[in-house]
This record gives structure tokens, C-alpha cells and sequence, in this order.
């Protein structure tokens, strides 16, 4: 039996809860200091991704499309519903276009509704599934093939990033950059995961070296007059904002003691769901500061990210709490 991680649980309930705070207009400051979120999201993905185990990759990518597409499509349908709906009743223009419909279907970044775009790398990271245990074989233990490793794909990424601006149509060079270069990017991000879980007892190397990657790259940025800003170079990924995730993703694994917290634990166990219901809920927080009365929400970020992650908790607790219910009654009845 497989004793959980709760550091993982801890890194994954932090990280739901403060990528929400990128969606409720916080202060600059606090954004850049957030911005960790998504490559630590990505990283302890890698991190529990089962590399040596014999599951059938079709198995696997069965169950993640149901888990990930499924439900995400249903919001989706669900935002853009209510959305028609509400827009008629509220006199006022619709939010959505046919352009942003489309493009939050094919889950890209620019142009759509947004929000969604981390699904499409959770999901291309499951399709490489097979490639990522192919390099995490060949790599093995070795610190020195993983800063081999490293160096090829920063050479790689920087490739392909400028292959990316020399495609001048809007449409293919938003589809080059969410799905291939983006998607190469967070794969890697995950591959780093899957080596420290497996050579914990190296990280701490691991940690140096994203260390100096990172003081290296920040150092770049401040003598360009940049400072601080990872936030700015997260579209597409850079190598700044992907070290300075990997970076702290890392030294938050290795500094927070391993204890189990119940709550913690439900919010990583229910990290998914929260963050979908957040989408349903801020669109509608977005539709009720509209109303005169309302309009405050808006001009308070905190305000609205609280109501914003206790209404997608309380709504992820009453929607499992119903299908519970659903299930007990369907399983009583089959007796």
C-alpha cells in the first residue's frame, strides 16, 4: 500500500488556492510572488506520476481524459449558457464571442475565455506519458546526465521559442505556442518532478541548481531593468519563469515537514473540482458587480477572492455531498 505524500497534498491545496489570486485583479507584488503555482502544480504531477508501474497507457489516458476534458467541457457549456442567459435579462452585451467559444473549446490561452489553458497541459502531459518514462529510464540516477539533460532542453526551448515568432498568422502561432512549444516547456517542468521523487536523496543538489539557474536569470532581468517579474514572462513559458518555479516549488518540498491536515488533504484531493467551480463562480461575482448595488466586488480584490474560494468549497462540498447521496441510493436500490 502506498503511504500518501503529504507534502504533496500541502504544495497542491497552496497552489489551487493562490492561482485563484491571478483571477481577481490582486496587486502586481503579490502576483509575481504567486506565479510559482502552475510549474509546482506541474512538478508534483510529475512527482506522482507512477513511471515504474505496469498500467496500460490507454488505461491511463482514458482516465485522465475523463477526469480533466469531461468536466471541463461541461463548465465550459455551463459559463457560456448562463453567460447568454444573463446578458439577455441584464440588457446588457454578451461577454463571449464565437471566436473566444472556439478557442476555450480548443483550450488555448489567447483569445478565450481563459482559465481553462491548464487543462490542455495536464492533458498533453498525459499523452507524453510514454516519452516521459522513457527519458526518466535513460536519465536514472545520475545528477550529471540530469544537468545534461537540463542544458539540451533549455537549448531546445529556445529554439523552438523563436521558431514560434517567425509564424506571422495570429491563430497557428497561438496553436504553435499553447500545444507544442508550451506543452514541450511544462513536460519538462514534470520530467523534473518525476527525477527528484524518485532521487529524493539528491535534491538538495537539485535545489543548488536551480538556485543558481534562477539567481542567474533574476540577475539577467534586474540589469535589464525588468526586476522581479516572473508574471510577465509566463506567456509563453520562459526559462525566467520556469526556473523561478522549479526553484520554489523545490524548497518548498524539501523545507515543509511531512504532517497530515485533514483539511489540506481534502483540498488537494478536491483541487480539480475547486478550480473549475471557481471559474462558475467568479464569471457569476463578474455578472453581479455589473449591478450598482454590487459593484464594490470590484474595487476590492480581497473581497472577491474570499468569496470567490469559499464559494467554490462550499459548492465542491454540496455537489460531493449530492453525488453521494446519489451513489447510496443507486447502490441500495441494486441490492
Amino acid at each position: 500500500m502506498l503511504v500518501r505524500d503529504n507534502r504533496i497534498d500541502f504544495i497542491r491545496a497552496l497552489c489551487t488556492l493562490t492561482v485563484i489570486i491571478a483571477h481577481v485583479q490582486a496587486p502586481t507584488i503579490l502576483n509575481n510572488i504567486r506565479t510559482f503555482d502552475v510549474i509546482s502544480l506541474m512538478f508534483i504531477s510529475g512527482m506522482s506520476l507512477k513511471t515504474d508501474s505496469n498500467i496500460s497507457y490507454k488505461s491511463y489516458l482514458i482516465k485522465r481524459i475523463k477526469k480533466l476534458l469531461l468536466p471541463t467541457y461541461c463548465m465550459l457549456f455551463f459559463v457560456f449558457f448562463m453567460s447568454f442567459i444573463s446578458c439577455k435579462l441584464l440588457g446588457i452585451s454578451q461577454l463571449y464571442d464565437k471566436s473566444e467559444i472556439f478557442r476555450s473549446f480548443l483550450l488555448l490561452y489567447k483569445g478565450s475565455m481563459g482559465y481553462v489553458w491548464i487543462v490542455r497541459i495536464y492533458l498533453i502531459t498525459a499523452i507524453l506519458f510514454p516519452l516521459i518514462r522513457y527519458l526518466d529510464n535513460r536519465i536514472g540516477a545520475s545528477i550529471s546526465y540530469l544537468v545534461l539533460y537540463s542544458i539540451t532542453c533549455i537549448c531546445i526551448l529556445y529554439i523552438l521559442l523563436n521558431l514560434g515568432y517567425l509564424i506571422d498568422n495570429d491563430l497557428l502561432n497561438t496553436v504553435y505556442f499553447d500545444y507544442i512549444y508550451s506543452c514541450v516547456a511544462y513536460m519538462i517542468v514534470a520530467q523534473m518532478g518525476v527525477w527528484c521523487k524518485k532521487n529524493i536523496q539528491k535534491a538538495p543538489k537539485l535545489l543548488l541548481l536551480f538556485g543558481i539557474l534562477y539567481l542567474t536569470t533574476q540577475s539577467y532581468y534586474i540589469m535589464k531593468g525588468v526586476g522581479f517579474s516572473p508574471s510577465s514572462y509566463k506567456f509563453p513559458p520562459t526559462l525566467y519563469y520556469c526556473i523561478y518555479g522549479l526553484f520554489i516549488s523545490l524548497l518548498i518540498y524539501l523545507c515543509i515537514p511531512s504532517f497530515y491536515f485533514s483539511y489540506i488533504t481534502w483540498i488537494s484531493i478536491n483541487s480539480f473540482s475547486i478550480y473549475l467551480w471557481h471559474i462558475i463562480i467568479l464569471r457569476a461575482t463578474g455578472l453581479l458587480a455589473k449591478i450598482s448595488y454590487f459593484r464594490f466586488i470590484d474595487n476590492y480584490w480581497i473581497v472577491k477572492y474570499l468569496l470567490v474560494v469559499l464559494g467554490a468549497i462550499l459548492t465542491v462540498i454540496l455537489t460531493n455531498a449530492l453525488l453521494s447521496r446519489i451513489y447510496r441510493r443507486k447502490k441500495f436500490s441494486a441490492c
